[in-house]
């Protein structure tokens, strides 16, 4: 059985040219698994979910029977910031469509 010859400059060529291929960066990939999450039906039950917990966040009575104050403002402030986190998730999936 005899070997077949191989060109070795047109193999280097070729890892060269396969090289230079520009690769999706990291954010596009992302973009594009955001814009497929944002058409699915999962994605309007999970959007539904947490539209109904930044409402129940709105809701949430601060004050509980010997709070101090320095405890209502850390409540209310760890309230405030869980519902813009989650503002900020529902907007960040919006967002890949516009």
């Amino acid at each position: 059985m005899t070997a077949i010859p191989i060109n070795k400059t047109a193999v280097l060529g070729a890892i060269k040219r396969i090289q230079t291929i520009p690769k999706e960066d990291k954010e596009n990939q992302e973009l594009k698994s955001l814009q497929i999450l944002s058409r699915s039906k999962g994605w309007k039950n999970l959007k539904k979910t947490i539209e109904m917990e930044i409402e129940r966040l709105d809701q949430v009575n601060n004050i509980d029977e010997g709070d101090t104050i320095e405890t209502i403002g850390i409540k209310f402030v760890a309230s405030q910031l869980a519902k813009e986190k989650l503002e900020w998730v529902i907007n960040s999936v919006n967002a890949t469509n516009e």
